[in-house]
């Protein structure tokens, strides 16, 4: 059996960590995004990087499955920058044909005063 070809292009959710070099996160939701940045991220993490009530407070929400409480506490304790987008548009080229994008910019705002020109 195929599955039927969707219409939509999708969303997906993102994040960023702003570290050196940065790590892109894409994800099919932003629950799936708080499960991927815990696993991905913060169970990488040196135990030594933080104080013994932190690293129990971390453990602890990571083995009950509470997700967006540890990305919480590991932001806070970290100080970890992290850019999250959790509802992206994903487009596909049969959504942006070269001949939709160049239709598209003509009538775009930076080509306002160009289209009222006489």
């Amino acid at each position: 059996m195929t599955r039927p070809t969707s219409t939509s292009p999708g969303r997906v959710a993102v994040a960023v960590t702003r570290e050196d070099p940065p790590r892109l996160i894409v994800a099919t939701d932003d629950d799936v995004l708080s499960r991927a940045i815990a696993t991905k991220v913060i169970a990488q993490e040196d135990p030594g990087t933080f104080e013994e009530a932190e690293l129990k407070a971390i453990r602890s929400a990571l083995l009950e499955e509470r997700w967006s409480d540890a990305v919480a506490m590991w932001i806070e304790t970290t100080a970890a920058s992290v850019d999250v987008y959790p509802d992206e548009e994903i487009l596909r080229q049969e959504d942006l044909t070269t001949e939709a994008a160049a239709f598209s910019i003509r009538l775009s705002r930076l080509f306002a005063d160009e289209n009222h020109q006489e």
